[in-house]
């Protein structure tokens, strides 16, 4: 007769999620928002203001706990028209490890950050697709309910960050691309 079923106390599941959102520019030709590592969030009306994740509900039902622990984003240009002769500035992104969000407000507020990147994304005849990664450091884990808490115990939680873009002088109100997001979370306590 077999013995008692041992179960682990903390088994931690791991997936990744993944959407595909357009990158739009405002009536004035402008870029300025972000992305964040929250897979409850909205994205902002730059990306379309759709969920970050469709599937995040179904996560939500499964698990009670979060954490990030690795996201990524893949550019690619949608705008092809190059034989005006005009000249259009970069685009600009990095990540921002806070649990703030905001967009920035110039190419200075980007270059701040130590991982910034520029893509001349008008005149890019690569045909290659910029990409960003940020793995995450030692998180603290968080409620699906809130995955973005701020600090536990003053260490970072859940699912903090975004990433960051700024571009103007690009064609107005129009989608110049495409950004492919995909996150690795880690999740456990089942529900």
């Amino acid at each position: 007769m077999p013995g008692p079923m041992k179960v682990p106390m903390q088994k931690v599941f791991n997936t990744q999620l993944s959407n595909m959102v357009p990158m739009l520019t405002d009536g004035a030709g402008k870029v300025a928002s972000y992305i964040s590592f929250d897979p409850s969030s909205t994205t902002t009306a730059y990306f379309g203001g759709v969920a970050l994740f469709p599937e995040w509900s179904a996560m939500l039902s499964l698990f009670n706990e979060v954490k990030l622990k690795q996201f990524e984003i893949s550019l690619c240009r949608s705008y092809l028209d190059e034989t005006k002769g005009d000249n259009f500035y970069p685009l600009a992104y990095a990540s921002v490890a806070s649990g703030i969000l905001g967009a920035p407000t110039s190419y200075a507020g980007v270059a701040d950050n130590g991982d910034a990147q520029m893509w001349s994304i008008m005149t890019d005849h690569s045909g290659k697709n910029r990409f960003h990664s940020v793995k995450a450091r030692q998180l603290a884990w968080a409620t699906v309910t809130t995955p973005n808490p701020g600090s536990t115990n003053g260490i970072a939680a859940g699912c903090p960050g975004s990433i960051i873009f700024y571009g103007s002088g690009l064609p107005a109100s129009v989608n110049i691309g495409y950004v492919r997001i995909r996150g690795l979370y880690s999740f456990r306590s089942r529900v």
